[in-house]
């Protein structure tokens, strides 16, 4: 996913270098209080590397971590604040334009000394780093919010809190819609268009009838969907005749055809029943199978959501790290000592396992993980591939759940 500031739209709203874009703090303008380094969003060579921002006199409670809208180029750009940094020399540095909210610091201190670290020692982009470290699709998420203030309505000419009659009817109504709680502009309802409708509020903003902020949304994982195969009234029929070792109606069928319609009629799937999933029929059947009976008007395909399995839900490994009641070897004996040493101790130098697959390291991981545990203290647990994840997890819960 391409960063925020290279997406298309981007600059629509924020419409970079105008100092009154939307949802950016108005005193952002001013003397600087203090600089920062920021991580800067962006493709290319321009997100290499961070670069230098004042901090202004409205941003004093800006704390490492948050994020921000910086001027970048001839653009706003999402940045991330990493620290503070000296004055730079022989220049003047931009100041940050405005916070993004995102309920504070988008990594705590530590992750964020983490991320440095990896950035510089590694010679990656630091908001590349970042990314990885947060939520996917996190920093794609961001949206202007909308929110209705206490302030009264004040007529202009009396300068007394008066009735709606005092606003344009566009203006009534878009109060009207926030009257629910704050909304993000892609939900509220304008016949003028994005560019008006943010013009409008703008003007709301003024009067402080209206506040507009940036916000990163909290990422969330999209539903997933799959295939589901079910006989049809006229499948049920054909089937039943297979069954009975009569031949089905109207034109032969082929032999994998046959074979799935029996493995569907032997699950007792009645139409519109719950069938079978369709990528599983497909690997043993073929998918032009599956096909050509739906072609046919014999089996029905439904799309349904596939609940996804949260690992309170699923089942404990069959195996742990050892046989049940089996006893350490003896290298592992010795593996294990020292790393149990090495842990207690809080001694941080690498420790290198070195054995076959099959070897025995689980078994090792293991104890190590249980003596990292008994002196409170927590495990983090890496797998070279996402595909070696949850058989690593199923086989530790095995022993540790």
């Amino acid at each position: 996913m391409a960063p925020l500031s290279e997406q298309p739209g981007f600059d629509l709203v924020l419409g970079a270098p105008d100092p009154g874009a939307p949802g950016l703090d108005r005193g952002a303008a001013g003397p600087a209080i203090r600089h920062v380094t920021v991580a800067i969003d962006a493709a290319g060579g321009g997100g290499q590397r961070a670069y230098t921002y004042a901090v202004p006199a409205a941003l004093a409670d800006l704390v490492d971590g948050e994020a921000v809208l910086v001027e970048f180029g001839r653009r706003q750009a999402l940045g991330i604040v990493l620290g503070d940094a000296p004055e730079p020399d022989g220049i003047v540095a931009k100041p940050i334009s405005g916070r993004v909210r995102a309920d504070g610091p988008l990594l705590p201190p530590l992750a964020l000394r983490l991320a440095a670290w990896i950035a510089q020692h590694y010679l990656a982009p630091p908001a590349l780093v970042i990314r990885a470290m947060l939520p996917p699709g996190m920093l794609e998420r961001l949206e202007l919010l909308a929110e209705r203030t206490a302030a009264p309505i004040v007529a202009p000419a009396s300068g007394v809190a008066s009735v709606s009659t005092s606003l344009a009817a566009a203006d009534q109504d878009l109060l009207d819609q926030l009257e629910r709680g704050p909304r993000p502009l892609r939900d509220l309802v304008s016949s003028e268009g994005r560019a008006g409708l943010v013009r409008r509020l703008r003007v709301l903003e003024e009067t402080g009838l209206v506040t507009l902020d940036w916000t990163l949304l909290a990422a969330g994982v999209g539903p997933r969907y799959e295939r589901w195969v079910g006989l049809s009234a006229a499948g049920r029929e054909a089937a039943d005749r297979l069954a009975a070792g009569e031949r089905p109606h109207g034109r032969p069928l082929g032999p994998r055809q046959v074979a799935l319609l029996r493995e569907l009629h032997a699950d007792g799937g009645e139409p519109g029943g719950a069938g079978l999933a369709a990528a599983g029929l497909g690997d043993r059947h073929g998918t032009a199978t599956v096909a050509g009976l739906v072609r046919r008007g014999l089996i029905e395909v439904e799309v349904r959501e596939r609940p996804r399995q949260p690992l309170a839900g699923r089942s404990v490994g069959l195996r742990g790290g050892r046989p049940p009641g089996a006893d350490l070897t003896t290298a592992q004996a010795e593996a294990v000592a020292v790393v149990r040493d090495a842990v207690g101790a809080g001694d941080p130098t690498p420790l290198l396992l070195d054995g076959v697959t099959g070897g025995g390291k689980t078994a090792i991981y293991v104890e190590a993980i249980i003596a990292s545990l008994e002196r409170g203290r927590p495990a983090l647990v890496l797998v070279p591939e996402i595909a070696l994840a949850m058989p690593l997890v199923d086989r530790l819960r095995a022993d540790l759940a």
